[in-house]
């Protein structure tokens, strides 16, 4: 569970309002594909071949479920991001200008 990984590393870091959307974006995703169609379409290959293995979209229980956690709107734009990040050319510029930049935002989320 790569997202639980990530949250508990991000957590003493950057805190809550930063690893809770991390640790959800996996459930944002089935929660996504389950409330929003054309979201389910929209999916990388790889992102469609994992969701059945993370259980597929959400039952209508499971999504007020989520809708109930407090960093529930959070997560759903993270998974959002998360799916931009996996198309090409998203950043014009080179993988390492990209990460550069993603540390740069996390340095001014922690400050």
């Amino acid at each position: 569970m790569h997202e639980v990984l990530a949250a508990d590393l991000l957590a003493p870091v950057f805190g809550q309002a930063v690893a809770e959307p991390v640790r959800l974006h996996v459930q944002a995703k089935r929660y996504l594909v389950a409330s929003n169609p054309a979201y389910a379409a929209k999916l990388s290959q790889d992102s469609s071949r994992s969701l059945s293995l993370q259980g597929g979209p959400m039952s209508a229980q499971e999504c007020a479920g989520f809708e109930s956690k407090p960093y529930f709107k959070d997560a759903l734009k993270l998974r959002v991001w998360d799916d931009l990040g996996k198309k090409k050319a998203w950043f014009e510029d080179s993988r390492e200008d990209a990460l550069q930049y993603l540390e740069k935002l996390m340095l001014a989320a922690s400050s």
